[in-house]
């Protein structure tokens, strides 16, 4: 694994690398993502982002052994479809997702590979930010665990809203 120039954040550390992985994912039409850790109070990303199994979502290559020192925080990947139906601009709970995005139609895999992944490493949040087609990022925050814990925000507004 290479990892990216640290960053003081987890916020700073996904969206250089999102933003720096949206135009390939783009002109590929195949989501990307990878991994943020934290290694001190510095976070790095692994580069590059790598393509999921599956075009629109699928799971994403194993976790790269740690460094030493190093704990996961997040997880991340890219939107290049514009799929997404925005409400009131701005407000991220307005937000209708695609049919893919509900708990029912879930990628197959994914869920088994997350459960996979927390039984082998120890407890705590792990964050999942995204980024969609306008640049715009956000993070669903304490993924891991009940589903009720979860917090979306956003952490880059979009740079682009005419196409909507």
């Amino acid at each position: 694994m290479s990892n990216s120039l640290p960053f003081a954040s987890a916020d700073q550390a996904a969206v250089d690398a999102l933003t720096r992985a949206l135009p390939k994912s783009i002109e590929d039409k195949w989501e990307y993502g990878g991994y943020i850790f934290q290694i001190g109070s510095k976070f790095v990303y692994d580069v590059p982002l790598k393509k999921s199994s599956e075009p629109q979502g699928g799971t994403m290559a194993p976790v790269p052994t740690l460094p030493r020192g190093a704990r996961l925080v997040a997880t991340m990947h890219t939107h290049p479809f514009d799929e997404d139906f925005y409400g009131e601009e701005g407000v991220l709970s307005t937000i209708t997702k695609p049919a893919r995005f509900s708990p029912d139609k879930d990628v197959p895999g994914r869920r088994a590979f997350e459960t996979a992944w927390h039984a082998n490493h120890p407890a705590g949040p792990i964050d999942m930010y995204v980024i969609d087609i306008h640049r715009e990022v956000s993070v669903l925050e304490g993924k891991r665990g009940t589903r009720g814990a979860e917090r979306e925000r956003m952490v880059r507004a979009p740079a682009d809203l005419t196409g909507i």
